[in-house]
């Protein structure tokens, strides 16, 4: 029959591919896990975006999902998020100016930057209102608040 020297190196072969194969399968599983959650996390930002009730989207289209990975090398999930939460509270309050409506390919590709930090709040702040020094009020801020509509308004 079979030799013990050849038998034996015919079992480690055959061992060898069995764990090969098992690892195979291990690292493809990871793989699988991994591109399942690289996949989640597109839903959950677009998901987020669409809660926001800016400009509602339908569906999650390849375009997208290229642009929340092209995104997502440079920014953290959290970050994004962020940013999709000033954007939305300076859209729809009074008290800022930003009035634009972007859809999400729109904000990933334009608005991620500006809405990054709190400091947009400061800068997309709306002044309407013009002060002038008025010297009949007291106090140390005696600044009141004027129409410029007003036919006494001079500038």
């Amino acid at each position: 029959m079979f030799s013990l020297p050849i038998l034996a190196s015919f079992c480690f072969v055959c061992l060898l591919n069995a764990y090969n194969h098992i690892d195979r399968s291990n690292d493809q599983r990871q793989q699988d896990k991994n591109d399942k959650k690289g996949k989640e996390i597109y839903i959950v930002i677009f998901d987020y975006w669409n809660s926001k009730n800016i400009v509602v989207h339908r569906k999650l289209t390849d375009k997208i999902t290229r642009k929340i990975s092209s995104i997502l090398q440079n920014y953290t999930e959290d970050e994004v998020k962020k940013a999709i939460d000033h954007y939305e509270t300076i859209l729809h309050d009074d008290a800022y100016y930003w009035s634009y409506t972007w859809t999400f390919e729109e904000f990933l590709q334009r608005g991620i930057d500006k809405f990054l930090t709190d400091a947009c709040f400061q800068n997309y702040k709306a002044n309407d209102d013009k002060k002038q020094y008025n010297p009949f009020e007291g106090g140390k801020n005696n600044v009141q608040r004027i129409n410029p509509n007003d036919p006494f308004f001079e500038e």
